[in-house]
């Protein structure tokens, strides 16, 4: 699957914009999460404080939100937008 960090927060912690990660059956998008956070155990925190977001092939997801991940999707870690 592909890993986007596109949040400047996300890019800040991980130091690359992009990796894949090789997954042999789907998983739960939460174990996703989980994987990459225990890669880069800052981002759990920005993650929680909802300054990051979670997009799943271009939809917004909550952490637990119960999705499956397949092999060729797309996760991203989004930055927070505000208007005003």
């Amino acid at each position: 699957m592909r890993i986007l960090y596109g949040a400047k927060t996300a890019f800040d912690i991980t130091r690359v914009e992009r990796e894949i990660i090789e997954i042999e059956e789907s998983m739960s998008l939460k174990s996703v999460i989980e994987i990459v956070c225990s890669k880069y155990p800052r981002l759990a925190k920005e993650i929680d404080d909802g300054d990051v977001l979670i997009v799943h092939n271009g939809a917004l997801r909550s952490y637990d939100s119960g999705y499956d991940v397949e092999n060729d999707d797309t996760v991203e870690f989004a930055p927070v937008i505000l208007g005003g």
